[in-house]
Formats: structure tokens, C-alpha cells, sequence
């Protein structure tokens, strides 16, 4: 029996409420990892790197959403953010990212292809407010599963990822480089507990739990101003959802140059804390597509 709930006596089906925060999920994960594979291969200069014709369509919906700011939405002029499900596919079976994609996904990619468009059928179908049934459900929920692999690898890389700690004391260049640059120490920095590290494709900017004095959480509008202008090298920010930490995360394709203007910041501590948990702050800023969320508990493979 089809579950049915009824809003003004329109019949609204479960189906496509299920089928829609399904397709948000995959969809989100797979424009991140879109996005590192981008920003791994090219850096800063990824945009460039579009098809010409793709990205001047992007940048047009960029100059639309301009003129939506009225509505109060979450608006970010992120490219990979405004591609259609096709233009993001496009975008995935690239093949000078392809060896990134493949690796995290470990779909050939006529599997990976064939999965995307099949997606995207049921997506159309949304879209035009056509009821689902529980066998669109199950398809879905198939297609869905050939993700899921891919996505905890992307995870486990990322936000519960654990990187080599580039000690100050060991004089690890990188470290000595963006000190002499910006002119502050980690660790002499008081009440303040934070540190670079590294793993296989990106830097970390690590700062961790002290005594904020109730002030546990991120002000996510906040920390997007203060680190607006290095916004273009930023792959993500990485927030504790329970609160009291975050990290950013920097590809490793950056020159020093490029990682300076947000070491600067960081290693100042900026006030970017609020007593206001994230289920107090806006939506418009919470799902910026750079902001991820992670737990606590690693989750279980």
C-alpha cells in the first residue's frame, strides 16, 4: 500500500519526499568530490579548465542569481553548484580527472555514465511532479547504493581523514615558509590549539576544542566573511557538528603563495565563535557548498 499524506487534499506521496532528500544527498557528494577532483588537478585556476561553453552557461546562472537575492537562498557562485545533473555528469567523466574520480567511485566509467543519466530520469520525473511508486523507491535506492562506497572512501579521506601533523619544532619547510611569510607561530599563539597537517591531496588547517566560555560554535556567516577573499583556494571547512572545532581543508596543488592569505588568518585566531548552536543559524549559510559537517564517531566501514 502506497503511503499517502494529504496537504490541502492534494495527495502527496512519501515516495518523493524519500526519492528527493535521496538525490539531494548523492547529488551534494558527488559535486564535492567533483569539486576536490577539480581543485586537486588544477588549484586555484580549475574554473579555466571548463569546457568554454559550459562554463560561460554557468557563469550566466551566476549573473541570474544576482538578481534573486530577495529571495534569501543560499546563492554561492560556486560553478560546480550550478551545473545541471548532465553538466555535472560531464563534469565527473572528464578525462583529465577521470584517474581522481575513478579512484574514489571505482565505477568504470560506462557503469558510472549509465548510473548518472539513470539518476537523472528519476530526478525529471521529480521535477514534474510525477507521484513515485515503491518500484521507482527501489530502483533508486540501487542506484543510490553503487554510491555509497565511494562516498565513505571520499569521507574517510576527507572530513574524517587523518593527516601527518607538520610539527613547527621539526622545521618541516612548508611550515617555515608561511611563518617567515605571515609572522606567527602555532604554537606560540596562547589559548589557542591549532596545528597544520597533511595527507595524500590536501593541507589541513586544524584548530581544535579550548575554552571558548560558552562560545562552542562556529558562526558559519562569520567564518565565510573572514575567509571570503581565500574562498578560491579553499577546498571545504570542516566543522565538528557538535561544535568547539573545525579545520579547513587546502588542495596540495597550491603554491605557498596561494595557502598564505588563509594561514594568515587562521593563525590569528579570528572570532568567527557564537553561543548560538548550528540549528539557531541560517540555512543560507550552513549550506554553503563549502561547508561540511562531520561527527564525532568515524562511521563504521
Amino acid at each position: 500500500m502506497i503511503d499517502v499524506t494529504f496537504g490541502d487534499d492534494i495527495p502527496l506521496p512519501t515516495v518523493n519526499v524519500e526519492a528527493y532528500r535521496a538525490i539531494y544527498r548523492i547529488e551534494n557528494w558527488l559535486r564535492r568530490i567533483t569539486l576536490a577532483a577539480y581543485m586537486n588537478k588544477y588549484g586555484t585556476a580549475w574554473p579555466s579548465h571548463i569546457d568554454p561553453q559550459l562554463r560561460g552557461a554557468l557563469r550566466g546562472r551566476v549573473e541570474a542569481n544576482g538578481g534573486r537575492i530577495y529571495l534569501n537562498a543560499e546563492s554561492d557562485d560556486n560553478l560546480i553548484w550550478l551545473t545541471m545533473h548532465k553538466e555535472l555528469r560531464r563534469l565527473l567523466l572528464d578525462e583529465e580527472i577521470w584517474p581522481f574520480v575513478q579512484r574514489i567511485l571505482s565505477l568504470p566509467k560506462d557503469a558510472l555514465s549509465s548510473k548518472l543519466l539513470e539518476l537523472n530520469e528519476i530526478r525529471n520525473m521529480l521535477a514534474h511532479n510525477r507521484a513515485l511508486t515503491p518500484t521507482t523507491s527501489v530502483i533508486l535506492a540501487g542506484l543510490c547504493a553503487s554510491f555509497e562506497a565511494g562516498i565513505h572512501r571520499f569521507k574517510m579521506e576527507t572530513l574524517y581523514g587523518y593527516g601527518e601533523i607538520l610539527d613547527e619544532s621539526e622545521g618541516h619547510p612548508l611550515i617555515e615558509e608561511l611563518r617567515d611569510k605571515v609572522g606567527v607561530s602555532l604554537m606560540t599563539a596562547s589559548d589557542y590549539q591549532a596545528f597544520v597537517s597533511m595527507n595524500q591531496n590536501v593541507y589541513e588547517l586544524v584548530c581544535l576544542p579550548v575554552e571558548r566560555h560558552d562560545r562552542d560554535w562556529v558562526n558559519v556567516a562569520a567564518l565565510l566573511n573572514t575567509y571570503k577573499s581565500s574562498l578560491p583556494s579553499i577546498l571545504s571547512f570542516c566543522l565538528n557538528a557538535q561544535g568547539s572545532e573545525y579545520r579547513i581543508l587546502l588542495p596540495r596543488s597550491l603554491t605557498v603563495g596561494e595557502i598564505v592569505p588563509t594561514y594568515a588568518k587562521f593563525a590569528n585566531d579570528p572570532p568567527i565563535w557564537t553561543e548560538k548552536p548550528y540549528s539557531n543559524q541560517s540555512d543560507k549559510y550552513l549550506h554553503n557548498p563549502k561547508v561540511w559537517f562531520y561527527q564525532n564517531q568515524t562511521p563504521e566501514d
